[in-house]
């Protein structure tokens, strides 16, 4: 199997474990070669860039004997996923260059450019809401009101997922996740568990939002108990 193509809003596990959410695809201002912009969907939740040959290369095996995968990064379809086959590891596996803001401004050598000019179309026809005012409607529990016909399910579901990954406590991850709760499916439940180092055993979506919630509650109350 050859792996040719990459498209924003994908996940990918690296040959190592760990998950990977792709971000956008871009061109290096420099040389006009494609690159893959891509997040760790564990903590600090770095920002990473590829080449687009790099991301998609052949493992070496002579050099990782141990290795499960062929590719260095292998699309991710979490329906058909284990949970202890995810590992959310924080350890500092890459070896390609981080992303900073202070990197991005002295090289100023990546600009975005769309990933699918025909899915970029129709997702930006239905968006008419900033990630600000999807956030406040989330953390309010008023998506229907406040989003109903601004945004579709899918992309509602994809934004709520970087509102929940940006929010800074416990508290409002609590009442993201709640709010999310109509537009999450299995893979998006797997993923979120994933950011929380949390593993889910068998069972329904509802079992598995249950487990989450539970998780969430728990640490909301130790964090507030601890800045008492």
């Amino acid at each position: 199997m050859t792996q040719k193509t990459v498209n924003e809003g994908e996940f990918y596990r690296h040959f190592k474990g760990q998950i990977y959410h792709i971000r956008a695809l871009a061109t290096n201002s420099v040389d006009n070669t494609p690159v893959v912009v891509y997040q760790a969907m564990y903590p600090p939740f770095k920002t990473w860039v590829s080449p687009f040959s790099t991301f998609l290369e052949k493992i070496d095996k002579e050099k990782y004997p141990d290795a499960v995968q062929n590719f260095r990064f292998e699309k991710v379809n979490f329906d058909n996923e284990k949970s202890d086959n995810i590992k959310p590891d924080t350890a500092d596996i890459m070896t390609d260059a981080v992303l900073t803001p202070d990197a991005y401004a002295k090289t100023a050598s990546v600009t975005y450019t769309e990933s699918s000019a025909a899915d970029t179309k129709q997702s930006d026809a239905f968006i008419s809401v900033s990630d600000e005012e999807i956030t406040d409607a989330l953390l309010s529990g008023q998506v229907e009101s406040r989003l109903s016909g601004k945004i579709s399910d899918k992309q509602l579901a994809l934004k709520g997922l970087m509102s929940f990954l940006d929010a800074q406590n416990f508290h409002d991850k609590r009442r993201i996740f709640i709010s999310l709760r109509p537009y999450l499916n299995d893979m998006l439940l797997n993923n979120i568990a994933v950011t929380l180092d949390l593993v889910l055993d068998n069972g329904s979506p509802e079992q598995h939002f249950d487990t989450i919630l539970n998780y969430l509650e728990t640490h909301e109350h130790y964090e507030c108990n601890r800045l008492r």
